[in-house]
């Protein structure tokens, strides 16, 4: 079966002539047709993987949280340096920030398998506004902590951060999963 398809910038006859195997209408699968009027295009198949895996909730699950670990890590390490110097809140602002700026990038490539700049600026918006929460959950177990214990050691000061962002990180991971990286409806 032969069709006219578009020209691409992948296509190497100017007529754009394809063949195309019976019922395949799925854009960007070519084959080539048999006078080799085109070539074997499968829009990247690796992507194409990537994203039938980044669709499935246990491996979604596995990927947000080993990045939910690292972005942990940075944030409570961040926030163990910076609280001596810029006080409890501040520290825990600016660890927060710069671990939710690179957790979204990596789940946005990773865990739901989302690729280019389209929607990049709404997904880092909605992500703030999760942020938010985070950031309220651990600015009110400081604040908590600092009346109780005003002198806590930096360890349990650490440890309060870490509780609140266990709390969150289940509204994280179903935000992400059902209104940050949500795929358009057609």
């Amino acid at each position: 079966m032969t069709t006219q398809a578009p020209r691409t910038s992948d296509s190497p006859d100017p007529s754009g002539t394809v063949a195309r195997a019976p019922g395949d209408r799925r854009a960007g699968a070519r084959r080539p047709s048999p006078h080799g009027a085109a070539w074997l295009h499968l829009a990247r198949p690796a992507d194409a993987l990537r994203a039938r895996a980044a669709g499935r909730f246990d491996g979604q699950l596995t990927r947000f949280a080993t990045i939910g670990v690292v972005s942990t890590v940075l944030h409570l390490g961040l926030f163990a340096l910076l609280h001596v110097r810029l006080g409890e809140q501040l520290a825990n602002g600016v660890a927060l920030v710069m671990a939710t700026v690179l957790n979204t990038a990596a789940n946005r490539a990773w865990t739901f398998g989302v690729r280019g700049h389209e929607g990049l600026g709404r997904h880092h918006a909605r992500s703030l506004a999760v942020f938010a929460l985070t950031w309220a959950l651990t600015s009110a177990a400081l604040a908590v902590l600092g009346r109780a214990w005003p002198d806590a050691p930096s360890l349990v000061l650490v440890a309060a951060v870490a509780g609140a962002n266990v709390v969150s990180t289940a509204v994280r991971f179903v935000a992400m999963r059902r209104w940050i990286f949500r795929p358009a409806l057609a």
